[in-house]
């Protein structure tokens, strides 16, 4: 039976996203940072349809039930980003943004992250 290229090719791509989906890109970076306790700090906060939750990994995500947005911390002043699975497996960043105007650890920064988190959950609903 010949398998023509474009079953030969959804074929690669799905176990490509399959692979990436097991990979650990999901894994909380900086766990540590003093800007990820204050993520952390924020987990059962509900923004509309959105919960912050600790993923199993101990990641921090955004879930509504269906969509799941990880927030990593990326440094190296006060930037964070969020990333989503495309229909593929494959992570897609869907925002990036800065927080933090008092400094690192404020209130200012709590605040911040959730006014931003806010602006690029309401481009995925």
């Amino acid at each position: 039976m010949n398998r023509s290229a474009s079953e030969i090719i959804r074929n690669l791509q799905m176990r490509v996203a399959r692979l990436e989906r097991q990979s650990s890109w999901d894994e909380p970076r900086n766990y540590n940072h003093p800007m990820m306790q204050v993520v952390r700090g924020l987990e059962g906060t509900k923004l509309g349809s959105w919960t912050l939750e600790e993923s199993p990994t101990g990641a921090s995500v955004w879930t509504n039930g269906i969509d799941e947005v990880y927030v990593t911390y990326e440094g190296p002043q006060t930037t964070f980003a969020f990333t989503k699975e495309d229909e593929f497996g494959t992570p897609t960043v869907v925002g990036r943004i800065d927080v933090g105007r008092g400094g690192i650890g404020s209130n200012d920064s709590a605040a911040d992250f959730l006014k931003a988190s806010k602006r690029v959950l309401s481009r995925l609903n």
